[in-house]
């Protein structure tokens, strides 16, 4: 509990000033921020290796990214449970995308997965672990030895997987690297 609460805190402390230049996370990669003059579009942009906003936008741009980031998630989520739920022949009745910070994602009683947005800052593997091991909650609603079994025959190094998001579950919390 009181590291959960000292992660709260870095939260707190680790505010965002939204500067240009300023690096931003996606699929384990970094991204540094631009702001632009250009009208032609809202919202956040990854071009050419740069998140742009613009100019006019930066009061708002932590908003901007949340929505980013919650779009663009939704639209791979739905992807790759599609892709590991054929594989696995094990398919949720639902996705929802959350704003979880600590939890990554979770599966009802019903079978419907939930996943954090932020998991979109991380590596690609990492989502893909994270989706199934919930996939794998439809079978088994335990974290059983049969349940690791079904997890590791679609994802072999499950425990660098898990490994990985408790080194670095810091950078998911904001979206941005130090």
């Amino acid at each position: 509990m009181e590291k959960k609460l000292a992660e709260h805190n870095a939260i707190k402390e680790e505010s965002r000033a939204f500067e240009e230049g300023e690096r931003f996370f996606y699929l384990g990669n970094t991204y540094p921020l631009l702001y632009v003059d250009s009208h032609s579009f809202k919202g956040v942009r990854l071009i050419n290796g740069s998140f742009i906003i613009h100019r006019d936008n930066k009061s708002h741009a932590e908003r901007l990214f949340v929505e980013w980031y919650k779009k663009t998630a939704r639209g791979l989520f739905q992807e790759r449970v599609g892709y590991y739920s054929r594989l696995s022949k094990l398919y949720p009745t639902g996705i929802k995308v959350t704003s979880g910070v600590y939890r990554y994602g979770s599966c009802s009683s019903s079978d419907s997965i939930s996943l954090s947005w932020r998991l979109i800052m991380a590596p690609l593997h990492i989502i893909d672990y994270v989706i199934v091991h919930e996939l794998c909650h439809i079978k088994e609603k335990n974290h059983s030895h049969r349940f690791w079994d079904l997890v590791e025959t679609i994802i072999p190094d499950y425990r660098g997987c898990k490994r990985w998001l408790k080194d670095n579950r810091h950078l998911l919390l904001y979206g941005t690297s130090p």
